[in-house]
């Protein structure tokens, strides 16, 4: 007897969405959250959604915004203010990929985060696919 249990993607997608906003996640991160989790499942990585029931995706109640603290035009610094990895990476991501196609090049570092920033791998095929 097998003890897999299968569900559809959607399915999956739904019950994580549902599982962060149940700990009371910010509703703007849910979906970058969603996304990268199930990212991770779907290629075995540990940085899947077995980090919610383990503690690992639980936010910090005294958490601000993710914010610039210093830029460039190539460059900037980046405050999580205790807000989770992902979204603070993935803001990160997105803020040297802006500086990249405006510059061909761009840098952006991040602090103050208050979990992992999952698996490393989303943040360069995301990229990849960008140019």
């Amino acid at each position: 007897m097998s003890s897999k249990i299968r569900v559809s993607l959607e399915e999956l997608k739904r019950l994580t969405r549902e599982s962060l906003r149940a700990l009371g996640h910010h509703q703007d991160d849910l979906q970058r959250m969603v996304e990268l989790l199930v990212f991770a499942q779907l290629r075995g990585n540990s940085q899947g959604i077995v980090k919610i029931p383990s503690g690992g995706m639980n936010p910090q109640k005294d958490a601000g915004e993710v914010e610039v603290e210093h830029e460039t035009p190539l460059s900037c610094m980046l405050n999580a203010n205790r807000r989770p990895g992902i979204a603070g990476l993935y803001r990160a991501t997105e803020e040297a990929m802006s500086r990249a196609k405006a510059h061909g090049f761009g840098l952006a570092g991040l602090h103050g985060v208050c979990t992992g920033t999952g698996a490393i791998g989303f943040y360069a095929e995301k990229m990849a696919k960008e140019g």
